[in-house]
């Protein structure tokens, strides 16, 4: 019998000692200083925890000192402390289902929000106008891209209207020699026919060159009338961009005003 009792002693010291290394950093320092410094969670588990250990090593001594434990409040405790630790799992396992919820809810809310939405482009124009008034810069830089475009739009209509004219001014000598090569060929056919031969021939150039003058005269009304209307978008645009110079230093001299004041 004794010899059986030794090896079971002795094991359970080994346990006995490795518990106590176990419990060694928790019983060297404060257990309420620790604590606090946790988070409220992580608290709780520390004292549902330090409790269940305390009142499993009572119900290991009262079972070793053969002392009857079926009606002893440890049993009570003991399971207060189980349904505690039971409260402490359900948590655990809640807190992910509601992260991976949470997304899903987010993105189909975005969806939907999205879906709903219509860009209304004059407030967007209005807005982005009245941010940038009063920035000498973005003003600036607005009249000479606006110089720019004016310039190569009257650059591009100089050469269309060159490159009309040029086309004209080559087919008329080319007609009128033409005409003289038909002349002289009437005049030698038609030699019998004397002067009302010679008058109907002369009679053609004349009237390709009146139609080569009205259509010059018709293009000299386009271009003119093009002109008016440049220089009257150019005048709007001055004023627009006076109008909005003056606005900018308005609003800047409110802004200086308000903070002087301050």
């Amino acid at each position: 019998m004794e010899s059986e009792l030794w090896p079971v002693l002795d094991d359970f010291e080994d346990s006995v000692d490795a518990i106590s290394e176990t419990l060694k950093p928790l019983l060297e320092q404060n257990l309420p200083k620790h604590a606090s410094r946790l988070p409220l969670f992580d608290k709780a588990k520390l004292y549902v925890i330090t409790t269940y250990a305390l009142e499993t090593l009572l119900y290991t001594y009262l079972e070793t000192s053969a002392t009857p434990t079926a009606d002893h409040p440890i049993m009570k405790e003991l399971t207060r402390v189980r349904q505690y630790f039971q409260k402490i799992r359900d948590i655990e396992s809640k807190e992910p289902k509601q992260e991976e919820k949470a997304p899903a809810v987010s993105s189909s809310a975005r969806v939907d929000t999205r879906e709903n939405l219509v860009l209304d482009k004059a407030a967007a124009e209005r807005f982005i106008s009245a941010a940038l008034a009063g920035n000498d810069k973005y003003d600036i830089e607005r009249a000479e891209n606006t110089r720019l475009q004016k310039e190569r739009a009257k650059e591009k209509l100089g050469e269309l209207g060159e490159g009309v004219k040029d086309p004209l001014g080559q087919r008329a000598p080319e007609s009128s020699s033409d005409d003289d090569d038909e002349d002289g060929g009437v005049r030698l056919v038609m030699s019998d026919s004397g002067d009302g031969a010679e008058k109907s021939a002369s009679a053609t150039p004349a009237r390709k060159t009146d139609g080569v003058e009205d259509i010059n005269d018709e293009e000299r009304a386009q271009m003119n009338s093009e002109k008016k209307r440049k220089r009257e978008l150019e005048a709007k645009e001055a004023n627009d961009l006076k109008k909005k110079s003056k606005k900018g230093k308005s609003k800047k001299a409110k802004k200086e005003k308000s903070t002087k004041k301050k």
